[in-house]
């Protein structure tokens, strides 16, 4: 018996029972390590801890800080925990295997990975309710998140909003499925849903249903599709669409939509941790206290360091995986001229210039661009189509309400020299 995997279980025992605070009395014995010849046996004092704290999720979460060794909880004749030895060969053979869509068990179904038991995952969109998705750079997460879309996409029964953080790099390659809408404007596209949402309550009321799935048992010919709305970066949002996404997940569950927010950075986005998403997942982090925000236990900080290897907190159970691999369908000609016409314009119109000078310069020559179209009665909208803008709105607005600002302001004179033109900066604030 190698008296090193003693001191590891005394240790890691010690730890989860501080991290649930079952110990009574912290500074008496609470247990004792017996080792046996083929397993080591955990002795706990009963009258020292909160037994209902030492469950069986304890015993799995243990079994996850021991490297997957087979923990089995006993309470016949006081309270044990039976610790295996080894490894289970299966840990050896958490290998990750190629997405097959084709095993898709539901239109809903989103693939996770393989599992200790060589069992493949796959979590339901409605089932797992509203998901996070966490985890250092690198090791895994955008994979997962592919892997989600393609399923449902490939299902076609849900609608799916993806916004990627990277001005479309990422997701801009679904555009083009009739079930995937690309997001780049998130809080813009929140007021959207938020609208949706409105109108599909009013439907409830009136059909006299709690919810959709409710709804579209007895309205099979009309029914309101799921959204599911996936946000990558979500740590990159503002705090307004932050509000947004936080409202959308306490809210708007029984109206149809699923957010599925992941993030590289957890300790950076407190207020979307601190929600109440159901589903968990993080990919390797480097401490406790990050796999403890995500997934509300430790762990994730003791997974090795292989891209796609994460742990799942689903159904008040912790699963360890093994992501799937994913191909990344390769955009379209059609969507990359897009891209790169959307970038080109809010570079013009978005991007800050170096001196006030310039800023004001710019707006001029974009209402001098369209002076001959304009009138005063003109909308905001309709400015942003002349300027060749989808919208009026978000990051556009302001610039737009100075460009207005320009016209009115010489629209019985003559151009003013720059030196001469009116102060902007707070127009459209």
């Amino acid at each position: 018996m190698d008296n090193n995997f003693n001191v590891l279980v005394a240790v890691k025992t010690l730890a989860l029972l501080d991290q649930r605070k079952a110990r009574l009395y912290p500074d008496q014995k609470t247990f004792y390590v017996w080792p046996r010849e083929d397993r080591v046996v955990v002795i706990l004092d009963p009258s020292m801890i909160d037994i209902g704290k030492v469950n069986q999720d304890f015993a799995h979460r243990l079994s996850t800080m021991l490297r997957g060794r087979l923990v089995v909880r006993t309470n016949s004749r006081g309270l044990f925990l039976q610790v295996g030895l080894d490894i289970p060969l299966a840990l050896a053979a958490l290998t990750s295997k190629p997405l097959d869509l084709s095993a898709q068990p539901t239109p809903y179904s989103m693939p996770i990975g393989s599992t200790l038991s060589g069992n493949d995952l796959w979590v339901g969109l409605m089932e797992g309710d509203s998901f996070l998705m966490a985890g250092s750079r690198g090791m895994g997460k955008t994979g997962l998140i592919h892997g989600c879309i393609q399923a449902l996409l490939h299902g076609g029964k849900v609608e799916v909003y993806g916004f990627d953080g990277k001005r479309g790099v990422e997701f801009s390659r679904y555009i083009g499925d009739p079930m995937f809408r690309m997001v780049h404007k998130l809080g813009e596209t929140l007021a959207v849903l938020k609208t949706i949402a409105a109108s599909r309550r009013r439907k409830l009321l009136a059909s006299g249903q709690p919810n959709i799935l409710l709804y579209n048992d007895l309205h099979p010919d009309d029914p309101m599709l799921p959204i599911a709305l996936i946000v990558d970066e979500a740590a990159l949002t503002n705090d307004e669409e932050k509000a947004g996404l936080v409202e959308m997940v306490e809210r708007e569950r029984d109206t149809g939509f699923y957010p599925v927010l992941a993030t590289n950075r957890p300790e950076a986005s407190a207020l979307l941790v601190k929600t109440n998403l159901v589903t968990r997942i993080c990919f390797p982090v480097p401490s406790w206290n990050a796999s403890n925000m995500v997934l509300g236990v430790n762990g994730a900080e003791a997974l090795p360091k292989e891209q796609g290897r994460g742990l799942i907190v689903f159904k008040a159970r912790v699963t360890e995986f093994q992501s799937f691999r994913v191909t990344y369908p390769d955009p379209s000609e059609e969507t990359v001229r897009m891209m790169l016409e959307r970038d080109q314009i809010e570079a013009t119109i978005i991007e800050p210039t170096e001196n006030k000078v310039s800023e004001v310069s710019e707006v001029q020559r974009l209402a001098e661009q369209i002076r001959g179209q304009w009138t005063p009665e003109l909308s905001g909208s309709a400015v942003a189509r002349l300027l060749g803008l989808s919208q009026y709105g978000g990051s556009y607005k302001a610039r737009i309400d100075k460009v207005v600002a320009y016209l009115t302001s010489t629209l019985y004179s003559t151009p003013p020299k720059e030196a001469e033109m009116p102060d902007l900066g707070a127009v459209g604030a």
